[in-house]
């Protein structure tokens, strides 16, 4: 089945798509890693974007695009687990750097990585630029993504 992705731009809550990245993320946060519903749940899903990775009719990834003080944030990016392996968590994030991009122009771009993932982003272009700290029962690392590993992407079809 084709791949395909569904947006919500920022302010713009469709409850049908976030319903299924809600899904996706109280799968693959709450039950698989034991992150705590209050956390996985904060108050900052109707002021973000929502990117939603479908195959077919099927969600299978999801991102959130947050603005913030420090830039545009990637976070809560998840694929479910019976499509892991298959590119997916690649694909899904860079498709978020170019939907990033178009919402914000001259933004730097980051994620808070959970840091046995930090090789994974790593390989995408993003390098470590902050400290870690503990979210969710989980260690992360900020990693901010380089301007040539951007323009990577965003030249990628």
């Amino acid at each position: 089945m084709e791949l395909h992705f569904e947006l919500i731009a920022p302010g713009k809550v469709s409850p049908d798509i976030l319903k299924v990245c809600h899904t996706i993320r109280d799968k693959v946060f709450i039950e698989e890693q034991a992150v705590p519903r209050e956390v996985e749940r904060d108050n900052n899903d109707p002021h973000c974007g929502h990117l939603l990775l479908l195959r077919g009719e099927k969600g299978v990834g999801t991102l959130r695009i947050r603005l913030t003080e420090k830039g545009i944030k990637l976070e809560r990016i998840a694929v479910i687990p019976q499509e892991r392996g298959k590119q997916l968590g690649k694909l899904l994030t860079q498709e978020g750097v170019k939907r990033a991009r178009e919402l914000y122009p001259n933004r730097p771009i980051y994620i808070l990585a959970q840091v046995q993932a930090s090789p994974f982003y790593a390989s995408l272009g993003f390098t470590a630029t902050g400290g870690y700290i503990e979210e969710g029962n989980r260690l992360h690392v900020t990693m901010t993504l380089s301007s040539e590993a951007e323009a990577r992407i965003l030249n990628l079809k």
